[in-house]
């Protein structure tokens, strides 16, 4: 996976903690697959390295894992 760096993508530099580098994957577009693997020669391959457009992105926030049931405490046990 090729990573790119991410700090001034608008949508990306959200995804991490903050004073860490944002990175985000590099997400070559469906109509240049064949581009991208036939490509041989390194300074062209570089040109596939870039951010993709945040107006192209679509976000939703993750679902929360339910919460674990709390076990009765010890002490309350008599």
């Amino acid at each position: 996976m090729l990573t790119v760096n991410a700090d001034a993508h608008p949508l990306m530099r959200r995804m991490h903690a903050p004073n860490k580098e944002e990175r985000s994957i590099v997400i070559v577009p469906r109509d240049r697959w064949d581009d991208w693997l036939e490509c041989r020669a390194p300074e062209v391959a570089r040109t596939f390295l870039s951010l993709y457009p945040a107006e192209l992105m679509d976000t939703a926030p993750a679902p929360r894992p339910p919460r674990a049931a709390k076990a009765p405490s010890s002490d309350l046990l008599i």
